[in-house]
């Protein structure tokens, strides 16, 4: 591969791919774009879902189709429980507005990641996803369900990337989505902060047919090949960490997210893998 030939790098996530609260330079994409001598366009907004990430950049590329030939595009996945969705008060006033939301199964509990109490900066989206929770439940309560959204969208991003001839790689900014079959005990295997076992018996004994291709060893072995990136055997977010002063060395200003040291990091990181990947000297 000719890297000459690109021009643009097209980059999409969450937060971690955004900056967050320092801005652009908190980016592995920022730093990425500058090693690879690339224009950077990033797509990413903090806190969208994978089932808003995928579809980002395939409606650039069909509004920029004459740069289709000169673009690379990388996505950081998020959280596969996020699932994203719209609040629209019944009644709209002048504090109820239209709000893009995310709704986790873990927001369905009694005791949500965040604080129902509190006046600051909570949305009445929010407030009113707890108080209806038990409703919600059947429709966002389930991790199985969370996970089919996200590697859906994986695959569909994939597949058209693959379709117009894109350089692309994939990897995981916050959860690790990565999932291996073990037929034998019958259960997937997950490295992730909700559950590290889904049961196969279970979709199956439910009549779960729209989860079947969870089950299909060469989805998996197709979805995480070389393209698919990790750190370590991890996500961005639970590689740093880990290292000696990795938190307070490459997090520090930039709570829970890379600050500019750390995102320099992983660019490295990113490009030495994907350099090899597209045997780019």
């Amino acid at each position: 591969m000719d890297l000459k030939q690109y021009k643009y790098l097209v980059v999409c996530g969450d937060s971690f791919t955004q900056g967050h609260v320092m801005g652009e330079q908190a980016s592995w994409a920022y730093w990425t774009a500058k090693k690879l001598g690339l224009e950077l366009i990033n797509l990413a907004i903090g806190g969208m879902a994978n089932d808003w990430i995928y579809s980002k950049p395939i409606l650039w590329f069909n509004q920029n189709k004459d740069k289709i030939k000169e673009s690379i595009c990388m996505v950081a996945w998020t959280d596969f429980g996020r699932q994203h969705t719209i609040y629209q008060p019944v009644v709209p006033t002048e504090n109820d507005e239209r709000w893009i939301t995310n709704i986790h199964p873990g927001d369905l509990s009694e005791t949500p990641p965040f604080d129902i109490n509190s006046t600051d900066n909570i949305p009445n989206a929010l407030k009113y996803m707890h108080k209806n929770r038990e409703v919600l439940k059947p429709y966002f309560g389930s991790i199985i369900d969370a996970l089919y959204k996200t590697v859906n969208s994986q695959m569909i991003l994939r597949e058209y990337l693959e379709s117009v001839n894109i350089p692309f790689c994939f990897f995981d900014a916050v959860t690790y989505n990565k999932f291996t079959l073990d037929f034998e005990n019958k259960i997937i295997k997950m490295i992730n902060p909700t559950s590290s076992e889904l049961n196969i018996d279970f979709l199956i004994d439910h009549n779960m047919d729209s989860c079947s291709d969870l089950l299909n060893q060469n989805i998996s072995d197709y979805m995480f090949d070389e393209h698919y990136f990790d750190f370590e055997g991890q996500s961005i977010w639970g590689c740093y960490p880990k290292w000696e002063n990795g938190s307070e060395k490459y997090e520090k200003g930039n709570f829970g997210h890379t600050n500019i040291e750390g995102a320099k990091v992983f660019a490295d990181m990113i490009v030495s893998k994907f350099k090899n990947l597209y045997s780019i000297v």
